[in-house]
């Protein structure tokens, strides 16, 4: 996966900050079980129970729309959680908006398109150890990789949206790794690749 550096602007300083004071967590993704829809559900349930101030917003289309929308309603999370309807060609727009992106998979991951977007845009990202995330996520450089467990995914988003100087730190190191993930690098990569075949 990589970036249109034009599509995903670099932030400015200020609008860091302006981010990192929203206290909103994004799930830009599929809703398909894979995905780990449903475990972030649950990480937003143990959020509110610790008294986190937070929103969030699930932002996708999938086989478990429905599901999603019946345990948001089961667990009262309505007044901080949003169940969106925006596309997902709309990214850019929609995390620029969100002061951590989650990546929470469960199983059957490779590079997640939404963690190396979010990173080209300078907002750290919190994953699960799953399949190629901990290549693209950093922990403690440009975010955090833990283990699919509820209460560690939750300590790290609670530790993050406290902590203003390392919550700037991470988002800085997001945007030194945005020619990494440039489509540019890609097909520089891509053509050196396939010349050194012959």
């Amino acid at each position: 996966n990589y970036v249109d550096l034009n599509v995903f602007p670099s932030p400015t300083p200020k609008r860091l900050l302006q981010r990192f004071r929203a206290r909103k967590l994004l799930f830009l993704r599929r809703l398909e079980a894979p995905r780990g829809a449903s475990f972030f559900i649950e990480v937003c349930r143990l959020l509110r129970d610790e008294g986190v101030t937070f929103s969030a917003e699930v932002c996708g289309s999938g086989s478990e729309r429905q599901m999603i929308e019946v345990l948001v309603a089961k667990y009262r999370l309505e007044a901080y959680l949003v169940l969106s309807s925006g596309d997902l060609e709309d990214a850019a727009a929609l995390a620029d908006t969100a002061t951590i992106s989650v990546v929470p998979s469960q199983w059957s991951e490779g590079t997640s398109l939404s963690a190396v977007e979010s990173i080209a845009q300078g907002i750290p990202v919190i994953a699960t150890d799953v399949g190629g995330l901990p290549n693209v996520v950093i922990s403690g450089f440009n975010g955090y990789i833990c283990p699919s467990n509820t209460k560690q995914f939750a300590d790290h988003i609670r530790e993050l949206l406290d902590n203003e100087n390392e919550y700037l730190r991470l988002a800085h190191n997001c945007l030194i790794l945005r020619h990494v993930l440039s489509f540019e690098r890609w097909t520089t990569e891509l053509t050196r690749h396939l010349a050194a075949r012959g």
